[in-house]
């Protein structure tokens, strides 16, 4: 895999920026399937097979989900 497989960084940040009272029903579904199918490619994607962005990016996500 490899990171064009993934939800790219700014996409994140934009979903999370945005509140949830202005994203439609069909927006909150995406970015909940979109999530979770990136946390799985996260999972098993070998750190080698990584950029050096979607490293950082995976270790901040697995931190902040580990923390709520």
């Amino acid at each position: 895999m490899s990171d064009s497989d993934r939800k790219n960084i700014s996409t994140q940040v934009s979903e999370k920026l945005t509140p949830d009272h202005q994203k439609t029903t069909g927006e909150k579904i995406k970015e909940t399937v979109t999530g979770f199918t990136d946390k799985v490619k996260a999972a098993v994607t070998p750190d080698s097979q990584k950029s050096v962005t979607q490293q950082a990016s995976d270790k901040v996500r697995g931190e902040t989900d580990r923390n709520h």
